[in-house]
């Protein structure tokens, strides 16, 4: 189950209402490698998504409002879209920049199902992370072994499907970032509240733009 790689997708970010300044403000490097790596498109009105979605490689829920307003009739037409985008055209859905930040928790958890993944909200934690031994088909083994930060954790993620995890002095059964298979397609999920080089090198993967460095492999990572 690896990461797709693509050469110059097309990335859809998901920038509702104010969420766009708030995104762009914050997130800008992240958004500039995107920029430079792929044809990205920033939409923020659900009519926009909804003609953009379908010619797109890869969404972004960049903010959690589509999220907390799934299941309204305004906002239920673009969930079955996203579902669509995933499960039947095999393309990615990544939630991460400021979606971890805003979203409602309740609601997350209703999302999930709604695309049938058995994972639930945790709590905000800030924590040493680290990088799981075997990491998702093998695509993120040479990111950083530890790095800290803080995050929207998940809980009801399999390990096989986890990216960074507690460090080895914790005993919190959570995860900070995964990747797993849905459908024909995947879905991603970056917890972190605050931009970090850790946190963009996460999103550029999970969009298949950052290459592994062949020199460099899931072992050197460590799960003891």
């Amino acid at each position: 189950m690896s990461v797709p790689t693509n050469r110059n997708p097309s990335i859809v970010l998901l920038a509702l209402d104010f969420y766009e300044d708030l995104i762009k403000d914050i997130w800008c490097n992240v958004l500039m490698s995107l920029n430079s790596m792929s044809k990205l498109t920033v939409v923020t009105t659900i009519q926009e998504a909804m003609e953009a979605i379908p010619q797109s490689n890869i969404v972004i829920l960049g903010d959690g409002h589509v999220i907390d307003n799934h299941s309204k009739p305004k906002y239920s037409a673009l969930t079955s879209v996203l579902k669509q985008h995933v499960h039947n055209s095999g393309r990615t859905l990544l939630m991460a920049t400021a979606c971890s930040a805003v979203v409602q928790w309740p609601e997350l958890d209703l999302f999930f199902q709604v695309l049938g993944i058995p994972w639930s909200c945790g709590a905000y934690t800030s924590s040493d992370w680290r990088l799981v031994s075997c990491t998702p088909g093998g695509m993120f083994g040479n990111l950083k072994k530890e790095y800290q930060q803080n995050a929207l954790c998940l809980h009801g993620v399999a390990f096989e499907d986890a990216v960074y995890i507690p460090g080895k002095d914790s005993h919190t059964n959570t995860v900070i970032s995964a990747w797993t298979q849905v459908g024909k397609g995947h879905v991603g999920w970056v917890g972190d509240v605050n931009p970090s080089e850790m946190a963009d090198s996460l999103i550029l993967r999970m969009c298949g733009v950052m290459e592994m460095d062949p020199e460099l492999s899931d072992s050197d990572s460590d799960e003891d």
